[in-house]
């Protein structure tokens, strides 16, 4: 292949990926929102700091004016609380009349040393580092919440990258987006590429989130299965999107399992998410556009006196 086919055949999978990464990446938030993921994970990270025991500061913390007011109603907690809150309805939990009465650190620390064994181990080590200092505390104690959002957001998107990389199989497998193929097709049918890759440049000149309508897609002629054929192996090539009868043969089995090993490059491809699949979009196109460097004039070799 010569470098511009090359460069097109990589536009034109890009143009894939960022299409299902984008459907994949809606149809998990959707879902997520639907199941309230976040706030149950909140919910179970809260519970991993201030303890499941009877009379830990969960429930006062969860129950809480501030937090109630920014929950989900289904679930009763929000999918963010800031560490601000957090500190003052665990102080307010912890000492229900702080705010009638002067808060101190000794009062904190003797409701603290009444709390379950989960619970108070973290939180003495955390007032105690504050001496007598209750900013210094208030302080403390949200560093320690922070820290405990970094992981529970690192979680977070661990989970969605696994949903996202599911979802993208499923999409893959619905729209025969087979990786295998798609380089195949791309590489050996011109008329296809050059519309594939005109479309993906007035992708990036539009800056569009959203790729591609249904009937653009279909105009391609790339994805999506061909649903009037299903060919035995020696129509594969004329029917590239057809799907394959069974035939209980070794030629049907690798073409199952080549077409399965194309499903998974596709959804790890997807798993990388559309932002980079839309920033890479733009680089080559622009790289496309720029063509083949022009070579250096060489200078001049001064003559020897």
């Amino acid at each position: 292949m010569l470098n511009g086919t090359i460069l097109d055949v990589a536009v034109g999978l890009i143009l894939v990926f960022l299409m299902l990464s984008v459907a994949c990446s809606l149809l998990t938030e959707r879902i997520h929102s639907v199941l309230d993921t976040r706030a149950k994970m909140l919910e179970g990270a809260l519970l991993k700091l201030l303890g499941k025991e009877p009379g830990s500061p969960f429930d006062g913390v969860k129950r809480h004016a501030l937090v109630s007011a920014i929950s989900h109603p289904r679930i009763g907690m929000p999918s963010y609380i800031p560490s601000s809150t957090f500190t003052q309805a665990l102080f307010d939990t912890l000492v229900p009349d702080g705010r009638e009465y002067q808060l101190t650190v000794k009062r904190l620390r003797d409701a603290i040393t009444q709390l379950p064994t989960t619970s108070r181990a973290a939180l003495l080590v955390l007032v105690n580092a504050a001496e007598d200092d209750v900013a210094a505390a208030r302080t403390h104690i949200e560093h320690w919440f922070d820290n405990a959002m970094e992981r529970l957001s690192g979680a977070y998107k661990r989970h969605v990258t696994i949903w996202i990389f599911g979802l993208g199989f499923v999409l893959a497998a619905a729209t025969n987006a087979d990786s295998i193929l798609l380089v195949q097709r791309l590489e050996h049918e011109n008329a296809l590429r050059a519309t594939v890759t005109a479309q993906a440049s007035e992708i990036d000149t539009a800056g569009q989130k959203l790729p591609l309508d249904q009937e653009q897609i279909d105009r391609m002629a790339l994805l999506f299965w061909d649903t009037d054929h299903v060919v035995t192996a020696e129509q594969t090539a004329r029917y590239p999107r057809a799907l394959r009868q069974p035939e209980w043969s070794l030629s049907w089995a690798r073409w199952l399992v080549f077409k399965i090993f194309g499903f998974l490059m596709t959804s790890m491809a997807v798993s990388l998410g559309a932002p980079f699949w839309f920033d890479l979009l733009g680089r080559f196109v622009n790289l496309r556009a720029a063509g083949a460097k022009p070579p250096t004039a060489s200078k001049p070799v001064a003559a020897s006196p």
